[in-house]
């Protein structure tokens, strides 16, 4: 969609891919395998050539796994899946929209070291503190004034600086309660 005020300007060869956390790029219909090699049994990771099968348990998949229908995936499954997916082919910018949702330990560590290792820039939307403090390096906060802040630092060094004088009580119905702000992080390399 078009900016409703503003401008975007895009860098040269720039080459974006985003992560849907409503995994609506799954279609149910096909098979972990057949959703990264359609016509044949390797993928390209980052450069290399790997067979789709290696692939894939990377991403926690047995071989069973990889081969019954994305209909029958769990909810974390198909955010592996759609994990899988982004990190195929080239491309030097990453939106990831909530990527955390519906994971478990072992996927959250194996995508944080994907993160650390990635030679590109990653705009991360979270609301997870702890993954934002494992994996960025900045911080652009929207707070409930409309106003966004930028950071330099994790969560914990912005939570330090700021604590809670930053964040604003809604209005006069919640007047006890603290608003949870949206926090857009990025890794810069």
């Amino acid at each position: 969609y078009p900016p409703k005020t503003g401008r975007i300007k895009f860098g040269e060869n720039l080459n974006v891919k985003y992560f849907d956390q409503n995994k609506e790029s799954i279609s149910i219909n096909n098979t972990p395998w057949s959703t990264l090699a359609e016509n044949g049994d390797h993928v390209d990771f980052m450069g290399d050539k790997i067979h789709v099968l290696s692939y894939l348990k990377k991403f926690l998949f047995d071989e069973k796994k990889c081969l019954q229908s994305n209909s029958t995936l769990s909810g974390g499954e198909k955010v592996r899946l759609s994990l899988a997916k982004l990190f195929l082919n080239k491309h030097n910018f990453l939106i990831l929209d909530e990527p955390t949702n519906d994971l478990d330990f072992e996927t959250l560590n194996l995508l944080k070291l994907i993160i650390k290792n990635y030679d590109g820039t990653i705009l991360i939307i979270s609301h997870d503190r702890f993954f934002l403090d494992c994996t960025v390096e900045k911080l652009l906060v929207f707070e409930n004034n409309n106003k966004i802040i930028k950071h330099e630092g994790n969560f914990s060094d912005y939570y330090k600086k700021f604590g809670l004088e930053k964040l604003k009580i809604v209005n006069n119905q919640f007047k006890n309660k603290i608003s949870d702000k949206k926090i857009i992080a990025k890794k810069v390399i």
